[in-house]
């Protein structure tokens, strides 16, 4: 049990057997505080076998045989070491706990340095803060002088009202904390909406920009079809003026068909003529009725196709209007935003400095533990020193048959001692039981503040105690209830045989 006072030796998990001088090792990770036999069993059955051997001892006579007194010495040496294993498992525990919440006080710390940066932001609302205290405090000042002057109150009441108006003002403050979330939550939804709203303004937009070019297009199309029908119109008045001079060529033809040339020879040119004139005038009617119905349904398409920019010109401008007040509105939203923010992170920082305390406070009660249970391994060694000599002791009465009265004398004064530390080990055992309850305790409130904790990175916390895995093959090499020890050279064996004669030459050896 020296190296128990090592926590490097300690934390590496290797314990010396007495084996035949082998070492032994086990895992740390195999035990836990839950375990499938609760320490408080395993400490009332030690006490219980230690009290029956105590009272054996007390009661026996000095014809007490040789074989039952070092049978019952076994027993306690046994007893002692199965102790001893139980404090050195509950002692590896208590620290891989121990560098489980050492992690996560590095994890916190770590995420405590990322919030230090919204301090700066803090400090405005910090002054604010305190201006509104002073303020209450000149009220209560005020309040004060009224209550002193309407009636004279003792110091228990005022400390009572003192107390309950600062828990209304806590439930006030509560109060106002949830009313903040729920409108946090409200102008979320606000904001959510008002972005699925600026997102169809947007679609629209879009769709209206579309509108615009094809309109554009449209407009281009128009002006050359506009192009076209003064081209058409042009194409009128130059076959107008082309009828009008075949018009006056034909008075020239009828003219020259009144003089005495051959009559039908001119009236087969004639009628050629007239056929060809009928012919295009025909052509030309034709013509001008196809370009006036052109004119008229461009008209109509460039009619409707004016009010239709109209129109849209009015939406565009609707539009453009909605836009706005939905940006104002954003940026409103927006605002309130960042001030509830700036309240949650406030609310925030003061919560983790008082996590912040917590855990100091409860490292320091671990650290007092684990000093505590350091003393009782001590005095488990020193008990278990003294035993062992008194056992030697014990033998060496034994030894000396020809002196009766000086055996039972140190017998006597043998069982005294063994008593009393009987009682100093019953006395250690449940000082430790003691201070393993307190540390499943504080772990237990370390567990709720960690869970408590769970934007701080709680995942942490389940890393590090998912480290803790039960080994079956190692648990069964650590610990064997089987093996035996001698109590004069402790050596172990597997069998009773085997040790019960190595007791007798021990013994023989050592007179």
């Amino acid at each position: 049990m020296c190296e128990s006072n090592n926590p490097a030796k300690m934390a590496s998990g290797v314990l010396p057997a007495q084996n035949g001088g082998t070492l032994e090792s086990f895992d740390s990770s195999e035990f836990s505080l839950i375990s499938e036999q609760p320490q408080e069993e395993v400490g009332m059955y030690y006490s219980t076998n230690s009290t029956a051997l105590q009272a054996d001892l007390m009661s026996a006579r000095f014809d007490l045989s040789e074989e039952e007194i070092q049978r019952r010495l076994f027993d306690l040496a046994e007893d002692n070491k199965s102790l001893r294993e139980t404090l050195q498992q509950s002692s590896a525990v208590m620290r891989t706990e121990l560098s489980s919440i050492a992690a996560w006080h590095n994890n916190i710390t770590t995420n405590m340095a990322t919030l230090k940066v919204t301090l700066q932001e803090a400090q405005a609302r910090i002054q604010e803060l305190e201006q509104e205290k002073e303020e209450l405090m000149r009220r209560n000042k005020e309040d004060e002088g009224q209550t002193v002057e309407n009636a004279v109150v003792s110091d228990e009441d005022s400390e009572y009202e003192i107390i309950q108006k600062k828990s209304k003002d806590t439930e006030a403050l509560k109060s106002q904390l949830k009313e903040a979330e729920l409108n946090i939550a409200a102008l979320k939804h606000k904001i959510e909406e008002q972005n699925l709203k600026i997102e169809t303004m947007q679609n629209m937009y879009e769709e209206n920009e579309k509108e615009k070019t094809d309109l554009k297009s449209k407009l281009v199309n128009q002006d050359e079809l506009n192009s076209r029908v003064s081209d058409l119109l042009n194409q009128v008045a130059s076959a107008e003026e082309t009828n009008n001079a075949l018009k006056s060529k034909v008075k020239k033809l009828e003219e020259q068909l009144c003089s005495p040339w051959n009559d039908e020879l001119l009236l087969n040119h004639a009628e050629e003529f007239q056929e060809k004139t009928n012919a295009m005038q025909a052509e030309h009617g034709r013509i001008t009725a196809k370009l006036q119905e052109q004119i008229k349904s461009l008209e109509g398409k460039l009619a409707s196709e004016t009010q239709a920019v109209e129109t849209l010109k009015i939406k565009n401008a609707e539009d453009k209007k909605l836009l706005s007040v939905v940006q104002s509105n954003y940026d409103r939203v927006t605002k309130i935003l960042q001030m509830q923010s700036r309240k949650e992170k406030q609310n925030s920082d003061s919560l983790d400095s008082e996590r912040q305390l917590e855990s100091r406070k409860n490292m320091e009660q671990i650290d007092n533990l684990t000093a505590r249970l350091f003393d009782y391994e001590q005095r488990l060694e020193e008990s278990e020193a003294r035993v062992s000599s008194l056992t030697k002791e014990l033998n060496l009465a034994k030894e000396d048959s020809e002196q009766p009265t000086i055996l039972k004398a140190q017998l006597e004064v043998l069982k005294i001692d063994l008593d009393t530390a009987i009682l100093a080990k019953e006395t250690a055992q449940e000082e430790a039981v003691k201070a393993q309850e307190q540390l499943r305790e504080l772990q237990q409130a370390q567990a709720a503040s960690a869970s408590f904790c769970s934007n701080c990175g709680a995942g942490n916390v389940h890393g590090g105690r998912g480290k803790r895995r039960t080994h079956k093959g190692s648990e069964s090499k650590s610990s064997n209830p089987e093996f035996l020890i001698c109590p004069i050279c402790q050596f172990g064996f597997t069998e009773l045989h085997a040790l019960e004669n190595h007791v007798e030459t021990c013994i023989d050896k050592h007179q």
